[in-house]
């Protein structure tokens, strides 16, 4: 067991140091150094999750203005697809979403393949259900998976705020511009992203 689980936490850890390609790419290009890591980002994602998602499905209700059963939703499960949808990462390196490929997706998937026949072998079993709730975001036909995916987006999108001026320091656009680029990519999934979005706006405008 103890082998197992000494893999599997240095696979934890080891996602504290992956780094955020996508910061560094042309034209944002920010320095190494600032650069949030692949941790970073899953661990805001969730606190994001924790402060804005609603506790009931019936308080969900009330903001989509229309009704959903109980069993569509549930925050705490929304929570942990986020803590762990990036956990390959750790093997594989963080790849932006523009260079992903089929292949990619492949080594992913054999990642979490791997976590959870690895897992049987300890106590634990697959006490997180590791592969299940990536299978289940990557897939993102559920309406937990896909609040999930937006609040995955969005995060990157309060992320884009806090790097405001050192990407206006190494972009000629305008933050106009670049708010625009990036707006542009996103893909909301549910109406709770649209309104996620609109807080954000108001927050930070």
């Amino acid at each position: 067991m103890s082998e197992y689980m000494r893999i599997f936490l240095n696979e934890i850890y080891n996602l504290k140091k992956q780094k955020r390609n996508g910061w560094m790419a042309k034209g944002r290009e920010l320095e190494r150094i600032i650069v949030e890591s692949v941790a970073d980002h899953s661990w805001s994602a969730t606190m994001i999750a924790e402060f804005f998602l609603p506790s009931t499905a019936a308080e969900m209700a009330k903001i989509l203005g229309k009704s959903i059963e109980s069993s569509q939703y549930s925050k705490s499960h929304i929570i942990r697809l986020l803590i762990i949808h990036d956990l390959a990462e750790s093997y594989t390196g963080d790849i932006p979403k523009k260079e992903k490929n089929l292949t990619d997706e492949l080594t992913e998937k054999k990642r979490f393949e791997y976590y959870r026949d690895s897992l049987k072998f300890t106590d634990f079993g697959d006490t997180f259900e590791l592969y299940n709730n990536w299978e289940e975001f990557y897939r993102c036909e559920t309406f937990n998976a896909k609040i999930a995916k937006d609040i995955d987006q969005l995060e990157c999108y309060i992320q884009l705020f806090m790097y405001k001026e050192e990407l206006l320091n190494n972009n000629s656009n305008s933050w106009e511009q670049i708010k625009k680029e990036w707006t542009d990519n996103l893909n909301i999934y549910t109406d709770f992203g649209h309104w996620l979005k609109i807080q954000i706006d108001e927050i930070f405008d």
